[in-house]
């Protein structure tokens, strides 16, 4: 479903320009770009129906800064220092930066990854992590692996995070697992464990969130007749609501 407020305004998504040195084993990227965190750093899920796990560990995914990036042997890495502003800002608004680091080990069918996150983030309006916590910013410091296992038709994905915001403890956990049984048919699975941030002591008992939440995902999408039939079930952390989502696009 389409709401009037996505068309208001246009905004960037990924904008930036690149200089790549010899044959790409280093590279210098400024401008808005995905930061490389996790499973970001190959793997975008923002049109996708079971996201990762950025809404709810980082409260940040794009930003605007400068990055370098590359591959040694069979090891892939990328460092950024940006703003801390997010993607809905462009401009700096404090003298407060974001460090972002990940290394990477790339083998036949596996890559495994290792990432750090440092700094003030601005909370972006609407966002769940601003809409739970009622802060507008919070300074992370955060620890992350990933792993992408390629099988045949079956890829397999799993991110942990741990680490603080603003002294408290948060942590994370994503497993996903995508299988294509037929070219037109695939099943998409997805489990979930955020443990949420405590909101600050100013906001009624009620508002206050430190639970861990759960959520598990089953999509099963398939494409036939030049029509794509999209059925979702899912089971968020009360076991009181259930989905179930059906979509046609001609």
């Amino acid at each position: 479903m389409f709401h009037a407020r996505n068309f208001e305004k246009i905004q960037p998504y990924q904008t930036y320009l690149q200089y790549k040195g010899p044959l790409g084993k280093w590279n210098i990227r400024a401008g808005h770009y995905i930061l490389p965190f996790g499973l970001l750093a190959d793997y975008d899920t923002e049109r996708l129906v079971l996201r990762t796990l950025e809404p709810l560990s980082l409260g940040i995914k794009l930003d605007t800064g400068v990055e370098l990036l590359g591959f040694v042997r069979d090891m892939d890495y990328a460092v950024s220092v940006s703003q801390g502003v997010g993607r809905e800002r462009l401009s700096d608004v404090d003298d407060n930066k974001l460090f972002t680091g990940r290394i990477g080990w790339q083998g036949d069918d596996v890559n495994i990854g290792l990432s750090i996150l440092n700094g003030r983030v601005l909370m972006e309006e609407g966002s769940f992590i601003r809409n739970e916590t009622g802060a507008d910013s919070l300074y992370e410091r955060l620890l992350g692996i990933d792993l992408t296992w390629y099988h045949g038709s079956l890829i397999l994905r799993g991110e942990a995070t741990i680490g603080k915001d603003n002294d408290k403890g948060v942590g994370g956990f994503l497993a996903k697992a995508d299988y294509a049984v037929t070219p037109d048919l695939e099943i998409n699975l997805k489990y979930a464990l955020n443990l949420l941030r405590n909101s600050p002591n100013s906001l009624p008992e009620s508002k206050r969130y430190s639970s861990p939440g759960r959520s598990k995902s089953i999509l099963i999408p398939w494409s036939g007749w030049g029509r794509r039939v999209m059925c979702v079930l899912m089971s968020s952390m009360k076991p009181s609501v259930h989905q179930a989502l059906f979509q046609m696009i001609q």
